[in-house]
């Protein structure tokens, strides 16, 4: 029980630690570019400050913030509750990346009414949908989840 414990507060960190760094990343873009604004890291890397009125990658970008939160809100609820009773460590880690990245987004909605995207991967002219640090979490938890 001891380990269920310690395990549970490392996971609290850890989870704190990912909406932190993401946080702070999304007011950095905030606070130091203009919107659309664009920055060049190399041939297929840039920093391009959208706000995102959808969920994940711009989809449901029509909702308003409130359904969205709703919905947000909904799915953080039911991967809690799987998330409780699962013992294994490193299902546990995987289910934390998900629910640091959901949360991070939920925050950023929440306070803004949008969610600040700024990561710009692209080939050439084909971009990838801009997104941000909170949905690189939720990406690699959900794979990791799957090939797990």
């Amino acid at each position: 029980m001891k380990y269920l414990k310690i395990n549970n507060y490392l996971n609290i960190i850890f989870i704190s630690i990912i909406i932190f760094i993401d946080l702070i990343s999304k007011f950095f873009i905030f606070k130091k570019f203009n919107l659309y604004e664009s920055y060049y890291i190399n041939s297929h890397l840039n920093l391009y400050y959208i706000n995102n009125y959808g969920i994940i990658f711009g989809v449901f970008g029509e909702q308003n913030k409130y359904n969205l939160s709703i919905i947000f809100c909904n799915i953080l609820i039911l991967i809690l509750l799987f998330y409780k009773n699962i013992k294994q460590k490193s299902i546990n880690f995987m289910y934390s990346l998900v629910i640091a990245g959901l949360l991070g987004n939920l925050i950023n909605r929440i306070i803004n009414g949008f969610v600040i995207d700024f990561i710009d991967i692209h080939i050439g002219n084909l971009h990838y949908p801009i997104f941000n640090l909170a949905d690189i979490s939720i990406v690699i938890g959900i794979i990791l989840l799957i090939i797990y």
